[in-house]
């Protein structure tokens, strides 16, 4: 009885608990194609007017995914990396600068990312330990490098091909600007855990009563003797 009932279980488990979800990467933005003109920093004055600019620029889902990090390149033109402190990111399910972006996003907080400097002078920034839900549909992120000292960074163009370019906006939101081409960023995530079928419990229930059954009826049939 005690073989039956383990090898039952063996095979229930893997129908009503989940696997072990893996992260990988969801959207790529492109690859380094050229260093921008638009600050994405906020701690000092910006050489083009204002003390703090976030950048926004969209990707796309085409299955729910739980997003669980993001990159970013940025490119300091003062300063240099012992001068960042933390991000402000946000996720949106629309246009930040459009007729919705009053709603606010639908994820958004302030994480001290990993730094490491690339072949290109410029700089990746690694966020992880993110959980936001989301839907298939598409999506802006957002980001903006809190700096100290005299620090100057600026946004990173991509060779990639999301559909509306990207938007760049003062922190008092009264300088707001549409720009052509792509920045460089990626979206980490993995896929929401998956609810076991119904007919799995039931089939699960059915094997589990079979099991008592027999278990009954053995002892009965001790207790005849």
């Amino acid at each position: 009885m005690k073989t039956l009932l383990s090898l039952v279980m063996v095979w229930l488990v893997p129908l009503v608990l989940p696997g072990t979800a893996v992260a990988g990467l969801i959207w790529n933005n492109g690859s380094v194609s050229s260093i921008g003109t638009n600050c994405d920093f906020t701690g000092n004055a910006c050489p083009g007017g204002d003390t703090g600019w976030t950048i926004f620029d969209d990707f796309d889902l085409t299955d729910e995914e739980v997003v669980s990090g993001l990159t970013y390149d940025s490119y300091f033109s003062a300063g240099n990396t012992s001068d960042y402190l933390s991000t402000n990111w946000s996720i949106w399910d629309n246009d930040p600068l459009g007729v919705f972006g009053s709603l606010g996003p639908v994820a958004s907080g302030n994480a001290v990312a990993t730094l490491s400097s690339d072949s290109d002078s410029t700089t990746t920034f690694t966020i992880t330990g993110l959980s936001s839900d989301l839907t298939a549909g598409t999506y802006w992120i957002g980001y903006e490098n809190v700096v100290s000292g005299a620090a100057v960074t600026y946004d990173v163009l991509s060779n990639g091909s999301s559909l509306a370019g990207f938007e760049q906006e003062s922190d008092d939101q009264q300088n707001q600007f549409h720009e052509a081409g792509n920045t460089v960023f990626t979206i980490e995530g993995v896929a929401p855990p998956a609810t076991p079928e119904p007919s799995s419990f039931w089939l699960a229930g059915l094997i589990g009563a079979a099991c008592f059954a027999k278990w009954r009826l053995k002892l009965s049939c001790r207790a005849d003797r």
